[in-house]
């Protein structure tokens, strides 16, 4: 299958326009079909029978598009197990990160996530010319003990992971020293994990920096930290916009262009009114080739992007369709006494806790926080919180103060953007 995946992946790269569309086509086609007849959901909702098979032009393509319902997250989070397919061989399932406000279970077998770790091994050799880099991964997942290892290495990739809360001045000769010893070839994490290991180390470059790029995801690359991660760290940094959903991908390229990619899925960019956006900014709609196990069709994601009317740039390889700016998920960073931010504290302060439906942490001070929740009926208030204000304070190194307010539903922001973190008070002295 490795053999496979691999060639599937060089022959994307080889797409003009014409291939990357008439691709396009057939994989919708092919998967939407199978949604009809596999998914519990699509068969119990008399999604449209569509004949693609007379598709002539891209044009023809989108208007059949147009007659299939658009699924908004609300309604996969409350009908999650009937987007199971239960024929899918070694499958499992997961949980996302929740930063739409209630996680969600997804489900995927090993070959779609080993086709999906090709696709990135396959753009990683473009960008920093290894198929099997060696990774720094800055992850959230772990908070060092005191004295303890701030890093780990991975027995089986030999990648090495970074925890993000030791992103700190007191630690920065130790990060210097093993990052040059250690050489990776590629830094990837959290955009604002990344750029906040940039501005710690500073601009006494690494001896190693020109030989590695960075990979962000999952957060806005803001143009200013972009700057300071490329004079602090890295060659240079590359986007990579997707989903836990596994529904579609975006690479920037060489040429600092972002590119959908042909395999992962089809991205409509659609106005307040669902018609297509050609200049300007609308929501994402995408639909996902690669999970058969889970297959989504027109989900609306939640994110805005800009749109360039797939704009191909003539000699910027490979010659994928384009988009302009992404605005996709954002959460505020947590303030710390020492200076530094944190990123994702709500995720990894509720993640393993059973009985939410919604959570999201307002920052007041320092050390002073409100948790909104929403919980099951039958969810123990007292646990939930004695779990929650524990992960808080071993995320941040010190005691708080974490009023708890219990609500049916959490407020969102404008847009009807939801935010897990919010910050309400900018530290005077910073």
């Amino acid at each position: 299958m490795g053999l496979l995946y691999y060639l599937r992946c060089r022959r994307f790269y080889s797409f003009d326009e014409q291939h990357f569309w008439k691709y396009q086509m057939k994989q919708f086609e092919k998967n939407y079909s199978h949604a009809l007849q596999n998914i519990p959901f699509y068969k119990a909702n008399n999604y449209p029978e569509i004949n693609f098979s007379n598709c002539r032009s891209q044009e023809e393509f989108f208007d059949l598009v147009q007659k299939i319902p658009i699924l908004k997250k609300e309604v996969l989070k409350s009908n999650n197990s009937l987007f199971f397919s239960n024929s899918e061989f070694l499958a499992k399932t997961h949980t996302t990160s929740g930063t739409s406000g209630t996680p969600l279970k997804l489900k995927a077998n090993i070959f779609e996530k080993a086709e999906l770790q090709m696709i990135k091994n396959y753009w990683f050799k473009k960008i920093n010319g290894k198929f099997f880099p060696k990774l720094l991964i800055l992850s959230g997942y772990y908070v060092p003990k005191a004295g303890g290892p701030i890093f780990f290495k991975d027995k089986f990739t030999n990648d090495l992971h970074l925890s993000i809360y030791a992103l700190k001045s007191q630690n920065v000769n130790e990060i210097k020293e093993t990052i040059e010893r250690e050489c990776p070839n590629i830094i990837y994490g959290y955009a604002s994990a990344v750029h906040l290991l940039a501005k710690v180390l500073g601009s006494d470059s690494l001896a190693n920096k020109n030989e590695m790029v960075a990979v962000t995801t999952s957060e806005i690359l803001q143009p200013d930290w972009r700057n300071v991660i490329e004079t602090n760290l890295v060659r240079k940094i590359h986007n990579f916009y997707s989903s836990q959903e596994c529904v579609h991908g975006i690479f920037e390229n060489e040429d600092g262009l972002m590119k959908i990619h042909p395999r992962m899925g089809f991205i409509e960019i659609l106005d307040q009114d669902k018609n297509a956006v050609s200049n300007g900014y609308g929501c994402v709609v995408v639909t996902g080739f690669m999970r058969k196990s889970m297959p989504l069709i027109r989900y609306e994601i939640g994110d805005s992007i800009q749109s360039t009317d797939y704009n191909v740039t003539e000699d910027s390889i490979p010659l994928w369709p384009e988009v302009g700016e992404i605005n996709g998920r954002s959460e505020d960073l947590v303030w710390k006494r020492d200076g530094s931010r944190i990123g994702y504290l709500c995720f990894h302060a509720t993640k393993n806790v059973d009985g939410i439906n919604e959570a999201q942490i307002i920052q007041k001070g320092y050390e002073s926080f409100e948790c909104r929740l929403s919980i099951r009926t039958n969810a123990n208030k007292d646990e939930i919180e004695d779990q929650i204000k524990e992960e808080i304070v071993k995320r941040l190194d010190t005691n708080i103060f974490i009023e708890f307010t219990y609500m049916g539903f959490i407020p969102r922001g404008a847009n009807e953007k939801f935010k897990a973190v919010v910050v309400e008070f900018e530290p005077s002295d910073q």
